[in-house]
């Protein structure tokens, strides 16, 4: 049997349905849930389902699932960043020497600011190119996945766009302190 309701349905309703029917969920079942699925797919045979706790707990599950990797890809992005500021900010005595000959040669305080914003630019450019190709790739064909297993319908590329948007932002920041210190030790 199946129905579908106006509005919402009350948050207990599974559990009430299950001690309607005299059983316990999820263990009058376990052995159901044992016997059928594979590596690929998991089937849930319950007799009873409502679809407002299932996505529920598959938005905590996904959650459960999100947060730790987007920590780590968070860890990692700081420390590749930290990396190439340093990096930057270590040669900079090697450039302080360089764009000293280019201001005697003639070149203004202006136009040498914008070659170091471009030259800081193209090195920070290969990390975020290769880093939105590979993770459009993967939030893309995961969120396709998890789409014809769940049949919950979402837009992976929203998803995308919300991670994109954080990690341009931590670019944005570490390029402009980069920028800030290279000018002051340049300076």
């Amino acid at each position: 049997m199946a129905v579908m309701a106006d509005g919402n349905v009350p948050e207990n309703l599974s559990e009430r349905l299950y001690d309607l029917a005299g059983k316990i969920r999820g263990y009058d079942e376990l052995a159901d849930y044992i016997k059928i699925g594979s590596e690929a797919l998991f089937l849930m045979p319950a007799t009873i389902q409502v679809k407002s706790r299932e996505v529920f707990e598959l938005k905590f599950l996904m959650s459960t699932l999100s947060f730790p990797l987007f920590y780590i890809g968070l860890v990692f992005l700081c420390v590749s960043f930290t990396v190439l500021s340093v990096q930057q900010l270590s040669d900079c005595n090697k450039y302080r020497f360089r764009y000293q000959i280019l201001n005697k040669l003639g070149m203004g305080k202006r136009r040498i600011k914008r070659t170091v914003a471009k030259q800081l630019f193209f090195y920070y450019l290969c990390p975020v190119l290769l880093s939105t190709v590979i993770s459009a790739a993967v939030i893309l064909y995961v969120g396709e996945q998890f789409v014809s297993y769940t049949g919950i319908h979402t837009e992976g590329i929203l998803y995308f766009c919300i991670s994109l948007t954080g990690f341009l932002g931590i670019y944005i920041c570490y390029f402009g302190l980069t920028y800030l210190q290279f000018m002051k030790s340049v300076g």
